[in-house]
């Protein structure tokens, strides 16, 4: 079924092994990735795991959405 909204397997994880081992984290960024992802992304790469920094003091991961052509739209924190 193809629609135009991001899928939960469009979402991938920069380095891959992020969270392998914690299958319940995985899903739950992955859900969060999809629900924040904005309109024309095709894909999304989870960049960096649960953090927090001194620009943003929540505790976040980093996401890069990508357009069709796979051209950069946005990086956003995730919460």
């Amino acid at each position: 079924m193809e629609t135009d909204k991001l899928q939960a397997d469009d979402v991938v994880f920069k380095p891959e092994n992020m969270y392998e081992k914690k299958p319940e984290v995985r899903a739950d960024i992955v859900t969060k990735v999809v629900n924040s992802a904005p309109a024309g992304a095709k894909k999304a790469e989870v960049v960096n795991g649960w953090h927090t920094s001194a620009s943003d003091k929540r505790n976040h991961c980093t996401v890069d959405y990508y357009d069709e052509a796979g051209k950069h739209i946005t990086t956003k924190h995730i919460v």
